[in-house]
């Protein structure tokens, strides 16, 4: 599952970036707020989808959180949210 999780999400964002190569496998633990994958703008689009595609509400403490700062943070995020 997780898994699954992790690809959408990185098909999510390689569609608002440039930087970002979907084969990639070093970029599931890739800090891509350190590494500038996005703009602000690119982030708060990438916020949104992930909001759409998952059904779910990001929090500020979520966003900001160290889990928030890689793909493989997120998807942990995003399956523990589908399990509470």
């Amino acid at each position: 599952m997780a898994k699954d999780i992790e690809n959408k999400l990185i098909k999510i964002a390689a569609d608002l970036s440039p930087m970002i190569e979907i084969n990639d496998t070093k970029i599931i633990d890739v800090d891509f707020q350190d590494e500038g994958y996005f703009d602000s703008f690119q982030l708060i689009e990438f916020i949104r989808r992930l909001e759409v595609s998952f059904g779910i509400n990001l929090s500020a403490d979520i966003i900001l959180s160290n889990e928030f700062r890689t793909f493989r943070g997120i998807a942990g995020i995003i399956e523990k949210w589908q399990y509470d």
